[in-house]
C-alpha cells in the first residue's frame, strides 16, 4: 500500500504530492509544504525513516481525522535518494497496527 511522493525545487517552499496509490481509497489533498510537514522534513532533510505507529495518535501526523477516515492506521516514511541526495519519500501505510521490522524498513 505505497504511497509516493516528490518534492520541488529546493527552496524554503519544498513540497510533496501524492503520486500513485494502492490499496487505499485517498482523495488528492494537494501538494504539502515541507514547512508544514514535521515528517517529511525529517525524511528529507535527514534522510532518516520515519516510524508512525498510530496515524490518529501522532502529533506529527497533519492530518489524522482523514487518516481514520482512509482506514490508514500505521505508516513508513522513507527517503528516495540518487546519488546520496533525497530527491522524494516514499510512504507505505497500513489498515492496522504493524510495527515494520528491519527487513522491512531496509527495502
Amino acid at each position: 500500500m505505497p504511497w509516493a511522493s516528490s518534492k520541488g525545487p529546493r527552496s524554503a517552499s519544498f513540497w510533496v504530492s501524492l503520486i500513485g496509490v494502492s490499496g487505499f481509497d485517498l482523495p488528492t489533498k494537494g501538494p504539502i509544504l515541507l514547512s508544514e510537514s514535521e515528517i517529511d522534513r525529517e525524511v528529507v532533510e535527514h534522510g532518516r525513516t520515519v516510524y508512525i505507529a498510530d496515524q490518529q495518535a501522532d502529533s506529527r501526523v497533519l492530518y489524522p481525522i482523514e487518516a481514520a477516515s482512509e482506514g490508514i492506521v500505521s505508516g513508513l516514511c522513507a527517503p528516495l535518494t540518487y546519488k546520496g541526495r533525497c530527491e522524494g519519500v516514499i510512504r507505505v501505510y497500513m489498515s492496522h497496527v504493524h510495527d515494520f521490522d528491519w527487513y522491512e524498513r531496509s527495502l
